[in-house]
């Protein structure tokens, strides 16, 4: 699951979060974080942070990266960039999602966050699951996209979660 950072249609964008999920027969899903800033080896390219194969040659570029570098065959992916992320949670939970927020949050996302347990709608959730100006940076920050993916599950597995999903399917898919 690939987290794109495109702000301009038709721009050079890099991966904001990379996140590998496994499913299996016996119904149990793992999800781990790649750091965005791993430094890596990036074939044809030398040494880098992972979030630079995309920019450099897309999702199959990216793929071979994991692979060379993980050993970890990537099957199937899906993208979505800010603003398709943004519509996707504001269809899906119109009253927003509910996150306990740590701490006051705003540097370079968007938004400001108080601390506390609310409401986020898709700007906001976004700007959350992207803050990493913290004491532990990057490591907060897959801990937080984490938490979000939770709290979405969570929210798609109500009756009104499920009633919304094509039309939710219908936002994300282009």
């Amino acid at each position: 699951m690939l987290g794109e950072d495109a702000r301009k249609k038709g721009g050079s964008s890099r991966t904001d979060s990379i996140m590998l999920l496994q499913y299996n027969k016996k119904h149990e899903t793992k999800l781990v974080s790649i750091m965005r800033d791993s430094y890596v080896s990036i074939p044809g390219y030398g040494k880098h942070k992972i979030n630079a194969a995309y920019s450099f040659g897309g999702v199959e570029l990216l793929r071979q990266t994991i692979q060379q570098n993980f050993g970890i065959e990537i099957e199937y992916y899906a993208i979505i960039d800010f603003k398709g992320f943004e519509e996707m949670i504001d269809e899906l939970a119109p009253d927003g999602i509910t996150i306990n927020v740590e701490k006051p949050m705003e540097s370079h996302i968007g938004v400001s966050l108080k601390p506390g347990v609310q409401q986020l709608n898709g700007k906001e959730l976004l700007g959350y699951a992207r803050f990493r100006h913290d004491s532990k940076g990057d490591f907060d920050r897959v801990v937080r996209q984490q938490k979000v993916l939770e709290a979405i599950k969570s929210q798609v597995l109500t009756i009104k979660g499920i009633a919304s999903l094509p039309k939710t399917l219908g936002v994300i898919q282009p």
